[in-house]
């Protein structure tokens, strides 16, 4: 009989010892986003600022840290046609690059860094570390394009700024874009969601060659890879955990995730694959946070995944925000006041 009651008692002691993961506030889950457009709050991760709003404010990412100390300021000088600062030294294009010299190429590179640290840029969303775009590629070969793709994270970290590589898994030779894709809603007259034909071991070699060793975030594409999965990479886990499973142990950002939907369906489905979230408006987050509170609740969401990510993104939004030095134009925005 004592033994019987010992039994019972140990059982009943059982699940006093298994605590779960708390659920994320609302606050916590804001730090998984970007957003494109103001009014931001001080718990985002960061502001995605673009050419046209730079454009009118050059000053705009100086004077938003001002406001925002916490939040991080993002931007893509990728150089050549993608430049989001002007009459600024902007990195290399990439049709100039393969005749560069490597010291050459990467001392360009830190300088346009330096241009981006005194515009109190955090994160550039470059460098293009994939083939078969004529405009943005360094190389036609994986290995080439991840040769310079590297030199540009390696120099740009130099200089102060956290680059990005993009967009993984990478492009093929068959990547056509699309207008329609069942259960979603592309964004009307975007180009930038592709079907890519081939075979599945196509994708992976080309994964394979992206120098992941090289920069902190890595920017999944929002394109389709048929022979891998129906979805784009961006809402399927399977690109990230290839990355996982090759050792990368940055952070995984989306691509504009409104070219594929606004929904916050979509958001929570994004979530299972990225640490980072990019959406247009606040009001997006907005709406995206009670699904992604209900989705952990109800387990569609994995609490320690999202306790992770939660850590990821703080520990390099701290090391970021340790690294700025004072902007000469942040300065003058303060004497100014």
């Amino acid at each position: 009989m004592q033994t019987l009651i010992t039994i019972a008692l140990t059982l009943l002691a059982v699940p006093a010892l298994c605590t779960a993961t708390p659920l994320p506030t609302a606050d916590e889950l804001r730090s998984l986003f970007v957003v494109e457009n103001p009014p931001l709050d001080a718990h985002l991760f960061g502001a995605l600022l673009i050419r046209n709003q730079l454009d009118v404010k050059p000053d705009l990412a100086c004077t938003l840290r001002q406001a925002h100390p916490t939040v991080l300021i993002l931007s893509d000088q990728e150089g050549g046609v993608v430049r989001n600062l002007k009459n600024q030294e902007a990195p290399p294009p990439a049709w100039d690059a393969a005749a560069m010299t490597p010291a050459a190429f990467s001392a360009q590179v830190e300088r346009a860094g330096t241009v981006l640290v005194n515009a109190c840029i955090d994160v550039d969303n470059a460098p293009v570390a994939e083939v078969f775009d004529k405009d943005r590629s360094y190389s036609n070969d994986p290995r080439q394009a991840a040769v310079i793709a590297a030199r540009f994270a390696n120099a740009m970290q130099s200089a102060g700024v956290a680059p990005v590589l993009k967009h993984y898994p990478g492009k093929l030779a068959s990547c056509k874009p699309v207008s329609l894709l069942p259960g979603f809603q592309l964004r009307k007259g975007s180009h930038e969601v592709e079907n890519c034909p081939g075979i599945a071991a196509d994708v992976w070699a080309m994964a394979d060659a992206f120098p992941l060793s090289a920069a902190p975030i890595v920017m999944l594409s929002n394109r389709i890879y048929l022979s891998v999965s129906p979805l784009p990479a961006v809402l399927d886990p399977v690109y990230t955990k290839h990355l996982r499973a090759a050792g990368y142990r940055g952070l995984v950002m989306s691509d504009a995730l409104w070219e594929i939907s606004n929904r916050p369906q979509t958001v929570v489905q994004a979530l299972k694959s990225v640490d980072v979230v990019v959406l247009s408006q606040p009001r997006q987050v907005d709406e995206a946070i009670p699904f992604v509170l209900d989705a952990l609740q109800v387990g569609t969401l994995n609490p320690d995944d999202m306790r992770a990510k939660l850590d990821r993104v703080a520990s390099f939004k701290a090391a970021a925000i340790a690294r700025r030095t004072p902007s000469p134009i942040g300065l003058l925005n303060i004497t100014a006041h």
